[in-house]
């Protein structure tokens, strides 16, 4: 993980952490013109994206952005976004003591404790794509362009070309794998009451723990 830290640090904090083919400075730029105000807004390159190095673990990817952020002293969080692969950091930072989130928006994920099935599909479905685009060298994935349109088919096109085979399984397990609990009140005040539209095109749809 590379943390990326962008706006005034004496702001509130918001954290975002971006699905799959998305970086930390990608997710930045695409959503933080939508905010009315001044923040302070940390948006990590996860493995295998940006500036990051491989992607070991959803595990290894927290324990980095924690140390960051309590060697900053960032315990107060104002808004906790992830989306899809970005929830399972997400998940573990709403849950961890350590910190406390104002609010919190999972989006564009499935809560599972255990989900082989879908592991497995993914992980053959983004083997095919990754033989696929390195024969034919392509600057845009086709069904990427025929689902999020020119820019941003270009933009996951170039992420994707640098995610390894290895990443791609240590993704697929950290997607399918949660260690769930039992939220309290409290938590789920925490989190939007209802399915909302999701600010960012990838979100299909959002899940509360």
């Amino acid at each position: 993980m590379f943390i990326n830290e962008y706006g005034d640090t004496n702001k509130p904090k918001i954290i975002l952490l971006a699905p799959m083919m998305i970086s930390g400075e990608d997710i930045y730029n695409i959503l933080s013109p939508h905010f009315k105000g001044t923040y302070c807004f940390i948006a990590p390159d996860q493995g295998g994206h940006g500036r990051a190095g491989n992607y070991i673990s959803a595990d290894e990817e927290y324990k980095t952005l924690k140390r960051y952020l309590l060697g900053k002293d960032y315990t107060d969080i104002h808004l906790l976004y992830g989306a899809s692969l970005g929830v399972a950091v997400a998940y573990r930072l709403f849950n961890d003591p350590s910190f406390s989130v104002g609010h919190a928006w999972f989006d564009g994920v499935a809560l599972k404790s255990h989900s082989s099935f879908a592991e497995g599909f993914m992980k053959k479905l983004f083997y095919s794509r990754k033989r696929s685009m390195a024969k034919r060298h392509v600057e845009v994935s086709k069904s990427l362009l025929k689902m999020y349109g020119e820019d941003f088919a270009r933009l996951m096109t170039r992420n994707f070309e640098r995610i390894t085979y290895s990443d791609i399984d240590a993704i697929c397990y950290a997607c399918c794998h949660y260690d769930l609990f039992q939220m309290t009140k409290e938590q789920q005040s925490r989190l939007p009451p209802s399915p909302e539209v999701s600010p960012f095109p990838l979100g299909r749809g959002t899940a509360y723990g």
